[in-house]
């Protein structure tokens, strides 16, 4: 009813104005929704992920950082061994920009992202399941002039783009190196970029920066779903794919010790979870599909499970009602997790509720006219906040589409130049009193 009334209050105010182009909601429910999506006082971290890491190997130097089935490291360790994979790169002649890292996970490979996320580089995953010419478009578009990969799958990438200089993990790791001058690192510069599935097209590069992940981790995640250094982190995504972000740097930068499993016991729920008892480990990010194909009850080490990508049963639901079971939702561009639902042991709760937004983090249901509007009407969703992404590597077109300026940005966010852009998800959603 008062929707309505406002509808009408304003098309007789509006005179010749398209009717389209009106809100439904009144203005005391917009100044609220603004509000609602004020960020000030938080403020766009000054922090890089380097800074952080670097306050976790100082307070947590002897914490074991990385393990794997052949290798560990501890805090100090790790921070060695990331410092010998960028000084070869800072010694290359070579220009900052994007490294491929085209590798299994593993413990290794892990400290030499961390090696290229300090040399002011920024790393770009690639898979051996890609076909060739995937491949080369994602180097090519990418403008990587490195490529870093293990002596085993050498032969998979020489001579795709013969200009690009290929780099072993083996040896960088073992190289005996250190930082001489410290590289230009800001919250604005890359920290990653992944390429997108490509349904409809040629892959896309989203590039995230240093900030948008600082936010994540220091701002959004704590008390929602952030292990703590007490934590011991399943390592189980694939790093093509953005959920392998919060597994990694949820971690490194909290002082926790991420487990990688297995590449084997990705396709075998029990063997995995027989795995996770034996290393005790606490906090895991698993895909719901994944949950259903395996039948045992939680581990009595398991504290937190974070799903997305798809809604999870009701019978996963029930099954991990005794756990902090949560469900994040969000896209690569706004840096993987946006809103979060933790389900309570009352497992009713619609399976797609995606919750509330994180700390940092804005959402608003928008009309085709990008008009706000009233909680219970379906519109698609557009995201802003301290975790956008910069935006797609060489695709102004589809920049100008799927990121426009915030016509909702409050005073306060503009003056501070934050909060002034949406990114369109593309997903109808629905927000009810409580939750999205």
């Amino acid at each position: 009813r008062d929707c309505y009334i406002g509808l009408v209050q304003q098309i007789v105010e509006a005179g010749s104005q398209p009717v389209r182009t009106l809100s439904m909601i009144d203005r005391s429910v917009y100044e609220n929704m603004v509000k609602q999506n004020t960020i000030t006082p938080l403020s766009l971290p000054s922090e890089t992920i380097v800074d952080v890491f670097q306050k976790q190997v100082e307070r947590y130097p002897d914490h074991l950082a990385l393990k794997d089935e052949r290798h560990s490291y501890t805090y100090h360790e790790l921070d060695k061994a990331s410092k010998n994979v960028a000084s070869v790169l800072l010694s290359d002649g070579l220009p900052q920009g994007a490294v491929g890292i085209y590798c299994e996970r593993s413990s290794q490979s892990l400290a030499t992202i961390m090696g290229i996320v300090r040399a002011g580089c920024f790393y770009v995953p690639i898979k051996d399941s890609y076909p060739k010419e995937r491949l080369r478009h994602i180097i090519t578009d990418s403008g990587m002039q490195r490529l870093v990969t293990t002596r085993s799958l050498q032969k998979d990438v020489e001579g795709l783009v013969p200009s690009v200089r290929i780099y072993f993990i083996e040896d960088m790791l073992e190289t005996q190196g250190d930082i001489s001058s410290q590289p230009e690192i800001t919250a604005s510069t890359p920290a990653y970029m992944i390429y997108t599935s490509g349904t409809t097209g040629q892959p896309k590069g989203v590039i995230v920066p240093h900030s948008s992940v600082v936010s994540m981790v220091t701002i959004g995640a704590p008390g929602v779903y952030c292990p703590t250094a007490d934590d011991r982190v399943i390592q189980f995504s694939t790093y093509i794919f953005d959920a392998s972000v919060i597994d990694i740097f949820c971690t490194l930068l909290t002082g926790a010790t991420l487990v990688t499993a297995p590449e084997v016991m990705k396709k075998d729920a029990e063997q995995l979870f027989q795995f996770m008892d034996k290393e005790q480990i606490t906090w895991a990010c698993i895909p719901p599909a994944f949950l259903h194909s395996c039948h045992k009850d939680p581990t009595p080490s398991l504290k937190t499970i974070l799903v997305g990508g798809e809604s999870p049963s009701q019978e996963i639901i029930s099954r991990y009602r005794n756990i902090r079971f949560i469900n994040g939702y969000g896209p690569t561009e706004s840096t993987v997790c946006s809103t979060s639902h933790t389900y309570s042991q009352d497992a009713t709760k619609d399976s797609n509720c995606i919750g509330k937004p994180l700390q940092g983090v804005t959402c608003y249901v928008l009309d085709d006219d990008h008009n706000l509007l009233p909680d219970g009407v379906t519109g698609e969703l557009y995201l802003g906040g301290l975790q956008l992404a910069t935006g797609y590597h060489n695709r102004p077109e589809l920049n100008s589409k799927s990121f426009i300026d915030n016509p909702f940005v409050s005073q306060a966010d503009k003056e501070q130049g934050i909060n002034t852009r949406l990114y369109a998800t593309g997903d109808m959603v629905c927000r009810k009193a409580d939750d999205l």
